[in-house]
């Protein structure tokens, strides 16, 4: 039924946005950890993986990934649940508010 079908709907967004959360922080400091290089003589490595060379072609493709990842979960995901968040404002202003799937 469509009743049915909302509330398993409701409950998969919850599971979604839940594991976004639990795993937002790794995510986010494994991409930020593409940064960081450090001097060892005349190299420069990753500190993440001592073998990638800061100077390569590999590193290179490793920070536009990890660009791509820092933008799209670290900064993408707070504003979209802020958008959620934005858009729930008028129930979430009233004393009475319900779920989705809990309302008439």
């Amino acid at each position: 039924t469509a009743e049915g079908y909302r509330v398993l709907s409701d409950h998969a967004w919850t599971l979604a946005l839940f594991c976004l959360w639990l795993i937002y922080p790794w995510i986010s400091s494994l991409s930020l950890s593409a940064f960081w290089c450090a001097d060892v003589g005349e190299l420069s490595i990753l500190r993440a993986d001592l073998s990638i060379v800061c100077s390569g072609a590999s590193y290179a493709a490793l920070v536009v990934f990890a660009s791509i990842v820092v933008a799209g979960v670290g900064l993408g995901l707070p504003l979209f649940v802020a958008g959620l968040v934005y858009n729930a404002r008028d129930r979430l202003r009233r004393d009475d508010w319900k779920l989705p799937s809990q309302q008439p």
